[in-house]
């Protein structure tokens, strides 16, 4: 089992169904002047190569080393996932945030980031703490992202956007509690197995704007199919019910 990132954008599979766009898996073998020769052998005109090569995760800028064990301050081994919740430096704590390295498998990294802000400023202003065993925390997180996400090896950002933002949620209490809006029959169903909008988490809890997360998320159809629906309302309910893992694989 695993998962593989890959372009969240489908809107290039109708191009190559109709046949404007070309796909050839092949590889290419080498380049003769605007011209792209392929591992089949079949050649392609080419005004522009795009590489995606993608980028690495460095920060030349922070130097020297903080704390009485002198710990370097960077990246462990430049793996945000040897950070707590690829936010926090395990042996800096809460002084310093890496915010902007959440990159969830569906959803944006822009909501993660808002998520991973609002508990940094909680933390600032003494409202939350930090967990006593973090360097345990980080390392289950990273066996477990490790493992899961081992066909995207490059890709150290990935997380899973809904587990990761309702376990963000909970350390900073606005976590959605499905039994508030049994009587709110649109809205329930919309959380339950509508779109995953970040608005959810500004219903309650530290800078909540319950009017305007509910006119929201009320103004986005529920989208799904049937057998999308029934597994998301199972997991959604095993999440808000607080259990854990039904069978092996089911992370």
């Amino acid at each position: 089992r695993g998962q593989k990132f890959a372009c969240k954008n489908v809107m290039f599979v109708d191009q190559v169904v109709n046949g404007r766009i070309q796909v050839n898996a092949s590889g290419i073998q080498r380049l003769e002047g605007n011209m792209v020769v392929f591992a089949d052998g079949s050649k392609a005109k080419c005004d522009c190569l795009v590489t995606c090569t993608g980028y690495r995760d460095v920060f030349p800028f922070l130097k020297g080393t903080v704390g009485a064990n002198a710990t370097p301050l960077a990246v462990p081994n430049g793996n945000v996932r040897r950070l707590y919740k690829h936010i926090f430096h395990p042996e800096v704590g809460k002084t310093m945030a890496w915010i902007g390295f959440v990159r969830p498998t569906t959803g944006g990294i822009p909501p993660c980031a808002e998520m991973a802000a609002r508990y940094f400023a909680l933390l600032l202003a003494g409202e939350r703490k930090l967990p006593s065993n973090l360097a345990h925390i980080v390392q289950k997180d990273f066996e477990l992202d490790t493992r899961y996400y081992r066909l995207s090896p490059d890709v150290k950002t990935l997380v899973g956007y809904k587990d990761w933002m309702d376990s963000m949620a909970e350390l900073v209490g606005c976590e959605v509690q499905l039994w508030r809006y049994v009587l709110c029959p649109r809205l329930f169903v919309r959380l339950c197995i509508g779109s995953l909008l970040p608005s959810q988490y500004r219903l309650r809890g530290p800078g909540r704007l319950p009017e305007l997360a509910k006119a929201t998320i009320l103004a986005v159809p529920v989208a799904a199919t049937p057998w999308q629906t029934v597994d998301e309302v199972r997991r959604a309910w095993l999440r808000h019910l607080g259990l854990r893992q039904m069978w092996p694989g089911d992370e």
